[in-house]
C-alpha cells in the first residue's frame, strides 16, 4: 500500500493451506487406485471437494479482513489497479520445433505463478472494498496498469530497465532505489488522484430494472384489472446493502366486462 502497508496470509492460514494440499495429494493418489463407480470412490471424491472449499473459505475470509481494514482506514479514497486477472493466468501456447517435437513452454512454472496471482484475490478485494466503501461514504476506483511497475516515483522517468528484479526497483534515470512494490502503490496513487481531479472519472447511474408489460385479456362475463408494471427503480440505503427503497410505477385500467350475444 502506498502508506508502506502489507498484507498477506497468517502463519496458521499458510499451515492450514498446506494441509490442506497435502491432504489433497493423499487422496488424489488414493482415488487413482479405486474402482470407478463404486462408493468409496464417490466418498473420497467428497473428501477432496471438501479440501479445496477449506481453502477457499480462508481465501473469502482474508479478502474480507483486508478489504476491511481498507475501509475501516482514514483515506476517503481507494484506488487499484485495472488488471485482468483471467488474461493473466492463461496457460502458456504450446511450442513445437520443425518436426512437430513438443518443446519446453515452461507451463509448470506458469502453474505455479498462477497459483501465486489467484491466491493473491486482487478481483475478490476490489469488490468488497467497494460494495463496504458505500456504507462509509468512500470511494472505490480502478486505474489503467500500463507502465505502473515501471514509472520512477520520484523523477517520473518510465523504462523496463527501471525493474532489473522482481522485488527492487532501481531508476535508471535518477538513481532512486525503493521496494518494486511501493513504489507501484505511489505511482498508482498519483495517477487515480491526477484522473480524479481530471474528472476522468466519473460515478456510474442508479441500476434501473425493467420489466416487460402485461395486459389481461378480455374474458366474457367480469374481467381483471389491467396493470403495468413499466419500470421498478432500486436505491440503496446508506448504511445497509439489505434495505432497498422500491418506487415502482403503475398504470390501473378501469374493470370492464363483456356482454354474451
Amino acid at each position: 500500500m502506498s502508506n508502506g502497508k502489507e498484507y498477506d496470509f497468517t502463519e496458521a492460514e499458510k499451515h492450514s493451506f498446506a494441509e490442506a494440499e497435502r491432504l489433497r495429494k493423499k487422496l488424489q493418489k488414493k482415488l487413482s487406485k479405486q474402482r470407478k463407480g463404486s462408493k468409496r470412490r464417490q466418498d473420497t471424491k467428497t473428501r477432496i471437494g471438501k479440501t479445496y472449499a477449506k481453502e477457499r473459505n480462508i481465501r473469502e475470509d482474508r479478502a474480507h479482513k483486508i478489504s476491511h481494514d481498507l475501509v475501516e482506514d482514514t483515506a476517503q479514497v481507494n484506488i487499484f489497479e485495472d488488471l485482468s486477472v483471467s488474461n493473466m493466468v492463461r496457460r502458456p501456447k504450446v511450442k513445437r520445433d520443425a518436426n512437430g517435437k513438443f518443446l519446453n513452454n515452461g507451463a509448470r512454472a506458469k502453474a505455479g505463478l498462477n497459483k501465486s496471482l489467484l491466491n493473491s484475490m486482487w478481483g475478490r478485494i476490489v469488490t468488497f472494498s467497494r460494495y463496504k466503501g458505500l456504507k462509509k461514504e468512500k470511494l472505490t476506483i480502478k486505474i489503467p496498469a500500463h507502465g505502473t511497475s515501471q514509472e520512477c516515483s520520484r523523477c517520473g522517468h518510465i523504462h523496463p530497465d527501471n525493474r532489473e528484479t522482481q522485488a527492487i526497483f532501481t531508476c535508471q534515470k535518477c538513481r532512486f532505489t525503493l521496494k518494486a512494490d511501493y513504489n507501484a502503490s505511489l505511482i498508482i496513487k498519483k495517477r487515480g488522484i491526477k484522473m480524479l481531479r481530471n474528472g476522468e472519472i466519473t460515478a456510474k447511474d442508479k441500476k434501473t430494472v425493467g420489466f416487460r408489460k402485461q395486459k389481461s385479456d378480455s374474458h366474457i362475463g367480469l374481467g381483471r384489472s389491467e396493470s403495468t408494471c413499466e419500470e421498478t427503480i432500486v436505491r440503496r440505503v446508506a448504511g445497509s446493502t439489505r434495505n432497498t427503497q422500491r418506487s415502482m410505477i403503475r398504470k390501473e385500467a378501469p374493470t370492464s366486462t363483456a356482454a354474451g350475444s
